[in-house]
């Protein structure tokens, strides 16, 4: 693995050349929290990744505890392993800039609420991750758009109010 100081305070260790394809790693270290993605590039093959660590470690997707060393990865999978547990994103209200546009709950099932008054939105898109525009400038009723024609998944909804303000916020759908 190469090494490299960025900043003052964190190391960035990856192992991302031509030789370690299609394994993929990348650390990040710093004085509070770890992580170490782990990805299995093969496009057919399931791959055995040795993470390098020791003692335990958290999957940041489901805050499993683990104390493995090495891991069977299918095509295309990953992992994102830290060396502390980090909070779920449950019940999360982002806000974007100065314009404290809210979107909420988040996760979501079947409707997005914001805190601004309808009338100040003058454009609004849901893409999914891969940017494909899902919905556009859909039928605000209040303060609330029904996303239950949505699929699991994570989502960007990119806005701009009336005065001017624009944001994007990401949202998971459940």
């Amino acid at each position: 693995m190469r090494k490299s100081t960025i900043f003052i305070y964190i190391t960035l260790s990856t192992n991302i050349t031509a030789n370690d394809w299609p394994v993929r790693k990348v650390q990040i270290t710093d004085s509070g929290i770890s992580f170490l993605l782990i990805g299995n590039f093969d496009a057919t093959t399931t791959r055995a990744v040795s993470t390098g660590l020791s003692g335990t470690w958290y999957d940041l997707m489901t805050n499993e505890a683990t104390t493995a060393t090495l891991f069977n990865l299918a095509p295309g999978q990953f992992k994102i392993l830290t060396n502390k547990i980090v909070p779920p994103l449950t019940g999360l209200e982002q806000t974007v800039g100065d314009s404290g546009f809210k979107l909420y709950p988040n996760p979501a099932k079947d409707m997005l609420y914001f805190n601004v008054d309808g009338s100040r939105i003058k454009d609004l898109s849901i893409y999914d991750i891969s940017g494909r525009k899902l919905i556009a400038n859909p039928v605000v009723s209040g303060n609330s758009i029904n996303i239950s024609s949505l699929d699991p998944g994570l989502y960007l909804v990119i806005y701009s109010l009336t005065d001017g303000q624009t944001g994007t916020e990401k949202v998971i759908i459940q």
